[in-house]
């Protein structure tokens, strides 16, 4: 089962000769290029697992800022998450307290933006 196909060479590739010490492999082609390739299945899997347990926390943070009735940045996060379900919720007032005639729209704006932007 081929797993993942890289193209690097713009020729046949004529040699290939692997290393288990340092999970490297080293290929030589009639295009006249030697690479050596080193095997980051383990570091793009810890990325990945990285990546979705930041996801799971600011679920739960998104859970807990309605819980609160933190509405705005509870907006902000679900904007960031790409919850669109969760924003018209908030913005239609299923939570009965968020009303924007009491908003500053550049107060809304800025929070929205700092949760989607934090470095700004």
């Amino acid at each position: 089962e081929c797993v993942k196909t890289i193209d690097a060479h713009e020729n046949k590739v004529w040699g290939l000769h692997s290393d288990k010490k340092d999970d490297s492999v080293v290929t030589g082609s009639g295009d006249s290029c030697i690479i050596i390739w080193k095997d980051v299945t383990e570091m793009e899997l810890a990325e990945e697992q990285a990546k979705q347990e930041e996801q799971i926390l600011k679920r739960q943070e998104l859970s807990n800022l309605l819980h609160e009735k933190k509405y705005l940045k509870a907006l902000g996060l679900a904007i960031s998450l790409d919850h669109p379900q969760t924003v018209l919720t908030v913005i239609k007032g299923k939570y009965n307290v968020f009303c924007f005639c009491l908003i500053d729209v550049n107060v809304l704006r800025k929070e929205i933006i700092g949760m989607i932007n934090p470095q700004n």
